[in-house]
């Protein structure tokens, strides 16, 4: 499969450029600034920072919105847990950047933070075939470095998102140390499993996510 095809069937599966643009301006902003929030204050941003940034009299309401459409995570108490490609959630992936540490849903997702927000990351996570530990340090599309093996390889399982895709999509987008391990993950289900090489999954991965970042007008 091309990146193109890959790109086409993941909008597929969870549009989220898509259901952004249907949002409303400020709806916009704020899915923006959450994003944001991770970056710079290493969580999201809470209803009552909602409120005083975006002068929104019923943050609720906004978030409500972003819930119903996929874009955001929330809690029992309605504040916001998780933004595509961030959760506060505890994942296998988790991304060094900014100063803070913080959890990405997904392997895909942890690749596209260095390239979202223009920043180095330092990506730790672990083999989902052999739960050997993973760590690269990626700048932009660059991968500076690769442990243990510059093999590695990132897999996807193919499956239709449910409500929430960061409960179930975003679960089987896995790190694989090498081919060897890449094979045995994708023999269990080669009619559904598909790999991609580290380079052209933080291609796939910037090209899905960046858009999510462009300025309202």
């Amino acid at each position: 499969m091309t990146t193109a095809e890959t790109l086409y069937r993941l909008h597929g599966l969870l549009p989220l450029k898509e259901r952004q643009l249907r949002l409303s301006q400020i709806e916009v902003k704020l899915h923006q600034a959450i994003l944001h929030s991770f970056v710079e204050r290493g969580r999201p941003l809470a209803k009552g920072e909602i409120s005083r940034s975006l002068d929104a009299a019923n943050p609720d309401t906004l978030l409500d919105r972003l819930r119903a459409c996929d874009l955001v995570v929330l809690d029992g108490r309605g504040e916001v847990v998780g933004a595509y490609p961030f959760t506060i959630e505890k994942t296998h992936h988790v991304v060094e950047v900014n100063g803070h540490r913080l959890q990405a849903m997904c392997a895909l997702d942890a690749l596209a933070v260095s390239p979202m927000f223009d920043l180095e990351v330092q990506i730790h996570s672990r083999c989902a075939s052999s739960q050997v530990p993973i760590r690269l340090l990626q700048r932009d599309l660059e991968l500076l470095e690769m442990e243990p093996s510059e093999d590695l390889l990132l897999g996807i399982h193919w499956q239709e998102a449910t409500t929430c895709a960061a409960h179930s999509l975003c679960r089987e987008m896995v790190f694989l140390k090498d081919l060897d391990a890449a094979m045995r993950w994708q023999k269990i289900a080669p009619e559904v499993r598909e790999l991609f090489g580290p380079q052209e999954a933080a291609r796939i991965a910037a090209q899905f996510f960046m858009p999510l970042l462009q300025e309202v007008t």
